[in-house]
């Protein structure tokens, strides 16, 4: 019976390029098992313009575009995988600026300027990522969005398909007529409420 005992003295290195728009853009060597997060979180963090959702990976002969805004903001465990894959020597990874976004203001947990995905555009999208209500209730919807991008225009109570564009502002609010309410149902002894609107 013969036995083999096989030790790892040490990894591989691996030299890569970043580009774009990074605070410490240039070459980097890096342990084999890196991933992708941790190159990124050796050039300093992104510039302000620096966008995070079509990140270019060049390896190979491939380019491969890579969005972050899933491990930023809590994607699903098949989107979480993706960012495990390691680099190969001699990889570009370019960060180019950011060019489409939209803004979110009103009632929601996380208002804010955010990148579009051109996959994911309607405002259906946008709730689902970003966009999730502080306070339950009747919620209205309005867009200001720009025409033929010169005029100004308000889209009043907008459904959930309607396909965001550069530079829209979504605006959404509880409806006035559901303020200070309350629905209660069940068997009560009495049907009058005193309701503190303080």
């Amino acid at each position: 019976r013969t036995s083999a005992y096989v030790s790892l003295g040490k990894l591989k290195q691996v030299r890569l390029s970043i580009a774009g728009e990074v605070n410490c853009p240039g070459q980097y060597h890096i342990m084999g098992n890196s991933t992708l997060i941790d190159v990124l979180s050796l050039t300093g963090g992104f510039k302000k313009g620096g966008s995070l959702r079509n990140i270019q990976l060049l390896s190979n002969g491939k380019v491969t575009i890579i969005d972050l805004y899933p491990y930023l903001y809590g994607g699903t465990a098949e989107e979480l995988s993706f960012y495990n894959f390691n680099l190969s020597n001699g990889s570009i990874i370019v960060v180019p600026t950011v060019t489409e976004t939209v803004a979110i203001a009103g009632n929601y947990m996380n208002p804010g300027i955010y990148e579009i995905n051109k996959n994911k555009t309607n405002l259906n999208d946008i709730f689902n990522s970003f966009g999730s209500f502080e306070s339950p209730g009747k919620v209205q919807t309005n867009i200001n969005t720009l025409y033929k991008g010169e005029i100004e225009q308000n889209i009043s109570n907008v459904k959930k398909n309607y396909e965001v564009k550069n530079g829209d502002i979504i605006f959404s609010y509880l409806k006035t007529d559901y303020l200070n309410k309350v629905n209660v149902y069940g068997e009560f002894p009495s049907t009058k409420f005193n309701i503190d609107k303080t």
